[in-house]
């Protein structure tokens, strides 16, 4: 985010383990005006979310492929997408 257009933001949903460690990061770069974390999505929050997105990031951590991908597919039509495995 550091080296992107500084229009983009980026928000990222879910709870897990990794929040506190990515608040750090957030906070440790000076990003908290580009990057959001808003834990828990609902299924309307998610495709309103979806249909804006630029992209999405599916980074699976002890996941088969998962909706995820699909999902963004059908509500976005986004052209990126990552993977990180």
């Amino acid at each position: 985010m550091r080296f992107t257009n500084k229009e983009i933001k980026c928000i990222i949903g879910g709870t897990g383990e990794e929040k506190e460690y990515l608040e750090r990061k957030v906070g440790e770069y000076n990003l908290a005006n580009r990057i959001k974390l808003i834990g828990f999505v609902s299924d309307q929050k998610l495709i309103e979310l979806y249909s804006n997105a630029l992209g999405v990031y599916f980074a699976p951590y002890d996941e088969d492929y998962g909706y995820v991908t699909l999902e963004a597919l059908l509500w976005s039509g986004c052209a990126w997408m990552w993977w990180a495995y």
